[in-house]
């Protein structure tokens, strides 16, 4: 067949041929151009989120332990990447930052410390929605722990912070995972501030994983006090002010005292900005609020470094991973998938239950009517074995046989609810009782 179709082929006028195959790349450069235009693009935040989770089994094989780990959302702007934690190592990065770069590139990251994962959630909204689905995917009933509201220093001295840009991405990560999250606001890239690298460099190194900061002194239900900036700001200066005059006063090597004097005032002077910040982004506004302030911190860069922030992960942001709590009305929607299917198979149960009994009461209230018509006809035809029978006996026989006739053919012993019924119903062998009855006692009479 082959060679039949060869020799017509080469049979062709050569211009025919230039035609087919030029018709035949026309048809294959169609089929491409439509495959590329209509293939569906792939989903980066997905693939990362698979490469982090095969990173994280890797890490911690433990499956029980693995799902205990708090997962923290990062959000903010220019996200400073976490391979350099004074202190606290991460396990793994996925994906990994180029070499050299110590800021982000505005990507989905994992981050897998000891104790707990940060996530950075890209700030753009379509990587931002495809980043929180990967996360409900991942882990449906609880795709978030908690927030680390990332603000840099640089940013809030210049008033270039958007409020509300922040706001948009809290409000979206909290209602896609649906749950009230913890948010964590950390004051990033201190070290743009006058006297911060002269105190971080005075300090022990052990004190260098410090958490510098303030605690929220409610639950996370309460309202946002707008005062709250002032008086973490005016903490964090005073505890900053009380370290320096220690350092001092134990005649450690402060190459300039002055310098380091010069952070709590640097500290203070953001507090204008900060106010009208946080003001934009916790403001009550949504009903019900979507997340809650739990503390203010600060954190900065030495020596390649990041200082003051091991001890907010691993003592503050980790262990505190029970305060996230449904939202009112709002969920996973995995989850809710899940409890739909659930429902589904309890109303399965309970209707196979109640139907399973129906049939069971009615099989039984049918096999005695059965055992009652096959017993009769048996009494029938052996009374007409015994003598011959008058024509009003046998006119009842004809009754009674054509009554086991119609129950044979009604076949009303087969229910939808006992699957054994529909192969083998009792009423085949009633009919084939029937037949034989009629053979006797119609000829008979």
């Amino acid at each position: 067949m082959l060679a039949a179709f060869w020799a017509f082929v080469t049979a062709l006028p050569g211009w025919l041929l230039v035609l087919l195959c030029m018709v035949l790349l026309g048809l294959v450069a169609g089929a491409l151009w439509w495959w590329l235009a209509h293939r569906k693009p792939v989903d980066i935040a997905a693939d990362t989120t698979r490469r982090a989770l095969a990173a994280l089994r890797q890490a911690v094989p433990n499956a029980q332990r693995r799902a205990a780990l708090p997962w923290i959302a990062r959000v903010g702007i220019d996200l400073p990447g976490l391979g350099g934690v004074e202190g606290l190592e991460a396990a793994f990065v996925e994906p990994a930052l180029p070499p050299g770069a110590t800021t982000g590139d505005g990507a989905m990251r994992w981050w897998g410390f000891p104790g707990g994962v940060v996530i950075d959630l890209p700030p753009a909204e379509a990587p931002l929605q495809a980043a929180l689905a990967a996360l409900g995917k991942a882990r449906p009933d609880r795709p978030l722990d908690g927030i680390l509201l990332s603000l840099p220093a640089a940013g809030l001295v210049s008033g270039t912070v958007s409020g509300a840009d922040i706001r948009a991405q809290l409000i979206a990560a909290c209602q896609s995972a649906g749950l009230r999250l913890p948010v964590y606001l950390v004051i990033e890239g201190a070290e743009d501030l006058p006297g911060f690298g002269d105190f971080a460099g005075a300090l022990p190194a052990e004190r260098l994983t410090d958490m510098l900061g303030w605690s929220c002194p409610v639950g996370l239900d309460a309202l946002y006090d707008p005062s709250w900036p002032e008086t973490a700001l005016a903490d964090m200066a005073g505890g900053i002010a009380a370290a320096v005059a220690a350092l001092f006063g134990e005649d450690q090597s402060l190459a300039d005292p002055a310098a380091a004097y010069r952070l709590p005032e640097s500290v203070t002077a953001l507090t204008a900005t900060l106010e009208a910040v946080s003001t934009a982004i916790f403001a009550p506004g949504v009903a019900p609020q979507p997340y809650g302030l739990r503390g203010l911190y600060l954190s900065g860069a030495r020596a390649g470094r990041l200082v003051f922030l091991a001890d907010l992960l691993r003592r503050k942001v980790f262990p505190e991973i029970g305060l996230a709590t449904p939202l009112p009305g709002e969920g996973p929607k995995q989850a809710w998938s899940l409890r739909a299917v659930q429902a589904a198979t309890f109303l399965v149960l309970l209707a196979g239950s109640i139907g399973i009994a129906l049939s069971g009461w009615h099989l039984s209230q049918s096999a005695r009517e059965v055992a009652g018509i096959v017993r009769q006809l048996e009494a029938d035809l052996a009374s007409l074995e015994q003598q011959a029978a008058d024509p009003a006996a046998l006119a009842e026989m004809t009754r009674r046989l054509v009554t086991a006739m119609e129950a044979a053919e009604s076949d009303r012993l087969s229910y939808a609810f006992l699957p054994l019924s529909w192969f083998d119903p009792l009423a085949r062998p009633l009919g084939r009782a029937a037949e034989q009855g009629f053979e006797r006692i119609v000829l008979a009479s």
